[in-house]
């Protein structure tokens, strides 16, 4: 498990698939998903994705790469204020 800025937990499983926990816990849910419970916790559970696991992941994303749209242009930066005299 992977945290990056603003608080987002990833799951990274074997094959280097990220995921974000919400997901994770969606594909596990519909049995897409095998967690090793053999491994201790505090060891790192190995995660392996299905093949139709895979298959939900790439059609979830090509759905929201679709929808997502064009990404804004930033705003152009306002004029530095000159210094105080």
């Amino acid at each position: 498990m992977q945290t990056k800025g603003r608080g987002s937990t990833f799951v990274l499983t074997r094959d280097r698939t990220r995921m974000t926990i919400a997901t994770f816990q969606s594909l596990d849910k519909r049995g897409l998903v095998h967690l090793d419970t053999s491994v201790p916790l505090f060891q790192g559970r190995p995660i392996t994705v299905t093949a139709e696991g895979h298959r939900a992941l790439d059609q979830h994303r090509m759905h929201t790469e679709t929808t997502a749209g064009p990404a804004a242009a930033p705003s152009p930066r306002a004029p530095a204020a000159a210094p105080r005299r």
